[in-house]
């Protein structure tokens, strides 16, 4: 929001950049020399509690935008730490320890921070090398995007037509396809715009065509909500069917609004206009 605002020439909001400004500097103050930040941290103290895991990362992304709205050079020396830092987990296909609920499992969704950091650092910088990075990770989040269409066990999946192609498993303990993957649809443009590899853009409107089919079985197909709504979960196959209709029968989606799926899809959908 910030950068909306910078963009329409708006003063910023300062009580939104000092909120900001406060984290990421205790968190860049506590930041290790080889440029990890903190998997969890104290609530009562400036503290480190557990280092291991890639979740740090968002952290990398944050602080280039703060960079960015802000001309301090340790944000941008912080971010140029962090990126590389975690640049090793995305190489070796082995980002793991994001989500709170896969336990540590190799997932998808860190390395969508690592995709906006790798993004934003090559607007500040211009370098190869950040273009590189930001390759490395769209070509890890492409394996974690369906290229062909499953067979859902359970309905309404298995008859309606659905179409996972596109669609993002979350992590190798979730296997549920959800919306998170939505979120680097502009950097994948940025990526296809910048590389001249039209691959990327077309997985990028991969991502939106799925989302799009899955929100138009909304509520008749799905049995649940009204059309806009939208769960963060549809299973390709019997893996975490534990949702339940009323006599019982698995269901292969989840009856449940989350709003960031919902921010997710709008958000895709203005980056591709």
């Amino acid at each position: 929001m910030l950068e909306f605002q910078k963009g329409c020439g708006e003063e910023l909001n300062p009580s939104w950049l000092e909120t900001g400004r406060k984290v990421l500097d205790t968190v860049i103050e506590l930041q290790r020399e080889d440029g990890a930040f903190g998997y969890t941290y104290s609530q009562h103290e400036k503290k480190v509690l557990d280092w291991e895991g890639f979740a740090g990362c968002w952290f990398a992304a944050a602080c280039a935008l703060a960079y960015r709205l802000t001309d301090e050079p340790r944000y941008l020396e912080s971010a140029r730490r962090a990126l590389d830092y975690y640049a090793g987990f995305v190489k070796d296909l082995n980002c793991w320890g994001t989500p709170m609920d896969t336990y540590k499992a190799v997932d998808e969704e860190g390395n969508l921070g690592f995709i906006r950091a790798a993004r934003l650092m090559h607007e500040i910088t211009g370098e190869q090398h950040d273009l590189e990075l930001l390759k490395n990770g769209a070509d890890y989040e492409c394996l974690w995007r369906y290229g062909f269409k499953a067979k859902p066990e359970h309905p309404p999946l298995d008859t309606c037509g659905w179409n996972s192609c596109g669609g993002s498993i979350t992590s190798i303990s979730n296997p549920h396809v959800h919306p998170m993957g939505l979120l680097v649809t502009g950097d994948l443009e940025y990526l296809a715009e910048q590389s001249g590899e039209n691959y990327y853009r077309q997985r990028a409107e991969d991502g939106v065509n799925w989302v799009m089919a899955t929100m138009e079985l909304y509520p008749d197909t799905m049995g649940y909500g009204k059309y806009g709504v939208l769960s963060e979960r549809t299973c390709p196959s019997d893996g975490l069917v534990t949702e339940r209709y009323s006599d019982g029968t698995p269901c292969s989606t989840w009856f449940s609004y989350n709003g960031w799926a919902a921010a997710n899809t709008l958000e895709a959908l203005v980056e591709m206009l």
